[in-house]
């Protein structure tokens, strides 16, 4: 009995939400950056010279997002625990606790929500850089790979994806940038760009299961609210009947 109390106690729904959000959510964090550390340091700045600082914020932007969604991950299933079985009747006791965790968990739905939101927003954004190498890839396949250098005569000129102007050099961030003709550098590029594609992807889904465990979470948050709703009631009643009897 006292065993079947235990395994009643565990939130198996946060549980389950948790793991799946710190997954994903690490999936996504250790993919993406390294993905755009390929894109941004191995492809623009050693072949193409050309140093994207705004692309390296958006990476550090990404990894603080993951580490803070991760930890808040980790209070939602800390807060699942608290409002589960036997340690619910514990904490929330009281009228005043029960109150508590109520407006708690109007809050946590609200910021869930948010959050929900905010991974919707991410996966959107994931879809720029599967495009970029769904063409750049495509390239490859029909000019780089499976060819000998000397029969390779394509060079790759990023001013046709509206990066750089026409010109055949540009002085961008003090930096010198060139059209691509090497057969080395043209299959480095494309051994690297497929890498960072497969990564982008990997990040794509790790995203969209993280926001999957978001509405996981608002499901859970909106039935412990029940549940405390109810014990709430369930107190009035039991007082009432105190004071009449």
């Amino acid at each position: 009995m006292g065993q079947r109390v235990k395994i009643s106690d565990v939130p198996f729904a946060s549980v389950i939400a948790a793991v799946m959000g710190v997954i994903s959510i690490s999936v996504f964090a250790g993919t993406m950056y390294e993905a755009l550390k390929i894109f941004t340091v191995y492809i623009f700045e050693d072949l193409f010279h050309y140093r994207l600082s705004w692309l390296e914020t958006i990476q550090d932007t990404f990894l603080i997002i993951a580490i803070t969604m991760a930890l808040y991950v980790v209070f939602l299933l800390v807060f699942g625990v608290l409002v589960t079985g036997a340690t619910r009747r514990h904490v929330y006791g009281g009228m005043s606790c029960i109150m508590g965790g109520q407006t708690s968990a109007i809050f946590l739905m609200v910021l869930t929500y948010i959050c929900h939101i905010i991974w919707i927003l991410i996966i959107s954004a994931c879809i720029i850089p599967i495009l970029l190498y769904v063409m750049f890839i495509e390239l490859c396949n029909q000019h780089v790979f499976n060819k000998k250098a000397e029969d390779i005569k394509f060079c790759m000129d990023l001013s046709n994806f509206g990066i750089f102007s026409n010109s055949s050099q540009k002085i961008v961030g003090g930096l010198t940038t060139t059209p691509l003709c090497s057969p080395t550098n043209l299959r480095r590029m494309c051994t690297r760009t497929e890498e960072s594609g497969q990564l982008f992807i990997v990040a794509y889904i790790g995203a969209f299961c993280a926001s999957l465990a978001m509405a996981h979470f608002m499901t859970i948050l909106a039935a412990n609210y029940t549940r405390m709703k109810l014990s709430k009631e369930l107190t009035d009643y039991r007082n009432a009947v105190e004071m009449t009897s």
